[in-house]
């Protein structure tokens, strides 16, 4: 009962905790619903199980009243003891049944190994799930970089660590800032999805496009998303 008690305390703590969130508008309504459920759920697991110990505990009670009004008649007595001893089996029993309600609550709660914000939803409430199943897709802000497609006669002096200024199509008013970290080793094309066939001659010289990664390090984070569009400008090493 304890550790439900302290486990509901711990839920109270996160709801408000998570409703100050939901006001900044940090987190879903689904995710606030979520934390209201598993209190909800505690409170009544706790109620059940109280009521159920209560009336063991009143029943205990009345049989000690009735043993000790009739200690001369033998049989009497052996079967009251005879009912109290299931009514210990069946006490041990709840308890046992409260302790699997908590080790299975537990397993009702999702981790993510980055902090960061839910991107995609792939399941609802009430899907089956195997084990190793993705429930939610989470982008990290810290990770968000850019992919600039630069032509190859573009590439002289772009190298690792080359200063960068980038401007967003969707903020054009905000200014960012990054380094080159990485010149990928292969044009876009090499990899496409169809890729050119020159095994008849190749007549038609195309200067190719090179994926250059620049990683962001100064910026409003808050205002990234996945996919945004912009232009990038390369300071040149040489």
């Amino acid at each position: 009962m304890e550790k439900l008690k302290a486990r509901l305390n711990q839920v109270r703590r996160d709801k408000v905790r998570y409703e100050n969130l939901y006001k900044d508008g940090l987190i879903s309504a689904h995710e606030l619903e979520e934390i209201q459920t598993q209190e909800k759920e505690l409170e009544n697991q706790i109620s059940s199980v109280s009521a159920q110990l209560l009336a063991i505990k009143k029943q205990q009670e009345e049989i000690d009243k009735n043993i000790a009004l009739i200690l001369n008649e033998k049989n009497t007595v052996l079967a009251y003891k005879s009912f109290l001893l299931s009514l210990e089996a069946k006490k041990k029993n709840l308890e046992k049944q409260k302790e699997e309600a908590e080790v299975y609550h537990a397993y009702t709660k999702l981790y993510s190994p980055v902090d960061g914000v839910i991107a995609k939803k792939f399941h609802s409430e009430g899907d089956v799930l195997n084990s190793g199943e993705p429930v939610y897709a989470i982008v990290d802000p810290n990770s968000f970089y850019v992919l600039v497609l630069l032509e190859e006669t573009k590439l002289k002096g772009v190298k690792k660590g080359c200063p960068a200024k980038i401007k967003l199509d969707a903020y054009p008013d905000k200014d960012f800032e990054g380094v080159v970290d990485e010149v990928l080793p292969a044009s876009a094309a090499t990899f496409a999805l169809v890729p050119r066939d020159i095994s008849a001659g190749e007549f038609t010289k195309l200067a190719q496009r090179i994926y250059v990664k620049i990683k962001i390090t100064k910026g409003d984070r808050s205002l990234l998303k996945v996919g945004l569009g912009g232009e990038v400008e390369i300071k040149r090493s040489f």
